[in-house]
């Protein structure tokens, strides 16, 4: 039984959401990369204009093997030139391992969506 939801959006043409509800572990982490890897073919094939990848965390409760899988997105995004940013990962801060915090950082970290497209310029027209 899985105890975790993951599920891709693009809440604007230049920006695409990975999304965790409920607990981040090795699955959900293997999930995201394949929701990841499912948006780099639409890019690769010319199909959408992403810029920027929001990793959402806000619903998530994050295990060691689950945090794993952020180094991977992240390389796996760039390779594509795409930016990647966290979304609500400062609420798992606290219960996180050094090691744990050690792979969020260099990733900006905005509290909630709205934020983050406040924050991050559109695609020029």
């Amino acid at each position: 039984m899985n105890e975790s939801y993951v599920r891709g959006d693009q809440p604007r043409p230049d920006v695409y959401r990975v999304r965790v509800e409920g607990l981040l572990d090795t699955a959900a982490g293997s999930r995201m990369l394949r929701q990841l890897d499912a948006h780099l073919h639409l890019i690769r094939s010319g199909l959408v204009g992403t810029r920027h990848l929001l990793v959402d965390l806000s619903a998530a409760v994050s295990t060691p093997r689950g945090m794993r899988a952020l180094p991977h997105i992240r390389h796996a995004a760039q390779s594509q030139q795409l930016t990647v940013h966290l979304i609500g990962a400062h609420r798992l801060a606290a219960r996180l391992t050094p090691a744990e915090r050690a792979v969020l950082r260099g990733l900006h970290n905005y509290p909630d969506m709205g934020a983050a497209l406040r924050d991050l310029s559109p695609a020029p027209a």
